[in-house]
C-alpha cells in the first residue's frame, strides 16, 4: 500500500482518446473537405466585396465604370468557374477559367508590330492603343480571416475526440 504519492485514474480513457486522435490524423478527408469548401466560398466572396486577399479594393473596370455593376461580374463566368477538391491530406481551390491568371496577377497587353490594337470597351465604344494595362484583381489567396477560419476548422476537427 502506498502511503504518499500520486494516483492517476483514467489512463485507459486517455489512451482511447489519443488513439482516436491518431486515427483522425491518418485520414483527414472530412477536414480537408471543409477547408476546400471554405476556400471556394471565400474566393467567391471576393467578387461580392470587390477586394483581394490583401484587403485592397479592386480597381474598377472600364465596363463597370461605364455601365454600372461590379468588376469581373458581367457574365459571371469567372466566379462560376471556381471549384475545390480535397483528399486525405490536401485541400485546394481554384479555377480553370482561361483568363483567370490575367486578373489574378495583372498583365500588360501589347500590340504586335507597329499598328495599334483595336478593341471595344462596353459603355465607351471602340478604342485603339499600342498597350493596355490590366490591373491585378486577385481572387485567390488566404487573408487573416481565412487563417482564423481554417484554424478553427482544424481545432474543431481534432477537438471532437477529446470531448
Amino acid at each position: 500500500m502506498v502511503r504518499e504519492g500520486v494516483t492517476i485514474n483514467g489512463l485507459i480513457e486517455a489512451q482511447d482518446r489519443l488513439n482516436q486522435l491518431f486515427r483522425r490524423g491518418q485520414d483527414m478527408s472530412p477536414l480537408m473537405d471543409q477547408i476546400g469548401a471554405y476556400g471556394e466560398e471565400s474566393s467567391r466572396y471576393r467578387f461580392e466585396s470587390q477586394k483581394g486577399p490583401d484587403g485592397k479594393t479592386w480597381e474598377k473596370s472600364a465596363r463597370a465604370k461605364a455601365e454600372g455593376g461590379q468588376t469581373l461580374r458581367d457574365t459571371g463566368q469567372y466566379e462560376a468557374s471556381i471549384t475545390w477538391s480535397a483528399g486525405s491530406d490536401f485541400a485546394q481551390w481554384g479555377t480553370n477559367w482561361p483568363w483567370a491568371h490575367v486578373h489574378q496577377d495583372g498583365m500588360t497587353i501589347r500590340a504586335k508590330g507597329d499598328k495599334p490594337m483595336k478593341f471595344f470597351v462596353p459603355g465607351v465604344g471602340f478604342r485603339s492603343a499600342m498597350e493596355v494595362e490590366i490591373p491585378a484583381r486577385p481572387v485567390f489567396g488566404i487573408d487573416a480571416d481565412d487563417n482564423t477560419e481554417i484554424a478553427a476548422l482544424i481545432h474543431d476537427f481534432f477537438q471532437e475526440p477529446l470531448q
